[in-house]
């Protein structure tokens, strides 16, 4: 019935249709996302690259699809540093 009026149906209808713009907008950003990690030496996590995509490029995007699109793509920040306590390199004050 759907045949005759053009429409695919099915699971592997998909392939045959175009990509649809938000596939397009995030495979963009993903490549922008990669570019600003890279840039960073692969230190910034989530919160900065959306941070650098708003404020140092204007591209209006939500942390939340800043964060899927990294995890897809295998990007990670570095840890916070933790507080390391170390040994004070100044001389002793002399006796006397």
């Amino acid at each position: 019935m759907w045949r005759g009026r053009g429409v695919l149906a099915g699971f592997y209808a998909g392939a045959a249709r175009a990509p649809s713009p938000r596939a397009i907008r995030q495979a963009w950003l993903t490549g922008l996302i990669g570019t600003i990690h890279q840039a960073s030496r692969g230190t910034y996590g989530a919160p900065r690259v959306h941070a650098e995509l708003v404020c140092g490029h204007g591209i209006t995007a939500g942390h939340n699809t800043v964060s899927l699109l990294m995890r897809r793509a295998g990007l990670a920040g570095l840890p916070t540093r933790r507080d390391v306590r170390r040994c004070d390199l100044r001389p002793a004050p002399e006796a006397g």
